[in-house]
């Protein structure tokens, strides 16, 4: 990460968010945020990320065009949406 970037993850399920908020607070990383909602509604502000990446989701959930729709909305012009393999 850039000096003043910052990286968000997110999952729907609180357990998880849970468990990763514990590491970053743990770790005491600056400039990353834990959410906790569904990949195909994050809630998030559009066109606000340089690079949207997925792993492992989009053969995880019963509707990846939404996912991957959503990606689209949140990647800045010029940014890069990805999806990682297992």
């Amino acid at each position: 990460m850039s000096p003043g970037g910052r990286v968000v993850g997110l999952d729907a399920n609180p357990a998880h968010t849970a468990m990763a908020a514990a590491f970053v607070s743990g770790h005491r990383l600056k400039g990353v945020q834990i959410v906790t909602a569904d990949a195909g509604r994050t809630g998030l502000r559009s066109r606000s990320f340089d690079l949207v990446h997925a792993r492992t989701l989009l053969v995880n959930v019963p509707e990846p065009a939404v996912v991957v729709a959503e990606m689209v909305r949140l990647v800045k012009p010029g940014g890069r949406g990805r999806r990682g393999g297992a």
